[in-house]
């Protein structure tokens, strides 16, 4: 699967939960979207927080606040490039379609939907999951 960079592309629209019945959940291409940027996001988390230790325990703002910079810098650009780009559906090829979820499951904010209807696949992405 391939992600290309794209202008930021708004919602198809709304889809009902119901509209989902009769396609295929590809998990491997949510797993493949998420591998993108897992890492940016993950590399920004791991700096934001080894930073304020640093800062804490030793005083040294020289390096403490180079690595707050660092850590914003990659969180930034992981949020902002998965938010913006568009997943190419593994089996058509086609660029997928988003579209918000109108019904959210408990606990979640949002849920995008990435359709392809060529491939009649789609993944969900959700945000905010609590742990409730």
């Amino acid at each position: 699967m391939k992600f290309g960079p794209d202008s930021f592309r708004p919602f198809a629209g709304e889809i009902e939960p119901q509209e989902l019945e009769g396609l295929t959940e590809d998990d491997q291409s949510l797993r493949i979207f998420e591998r993108q940027y897992g890492l940016a996001i993950w590399a920004g988390l791991i700096a934001l927080i080894g930073s304020f230790f640093y800062l804490w325990f030793h005083g040294d703002a020289r390096y403490g606040l180079g690595g707050l910079g660092l850590g914003f810098l990659s969180l930034g650009w992981g949020i902002r490039h998965m938010a913006r780009n568009t997943p190419v559906s593994r089996i058509s090829g086609q660029p997928m379609r988003r579209y918000k979820l109108t019904i959210t499951p408990k606990g979640a904010e949002e849920v995008w939907i990435y359709l392809d209807r060529q491939s009649r696949t789609y993944f969900r992405y959700t945000f905010s999951e609590s742990s409730d």
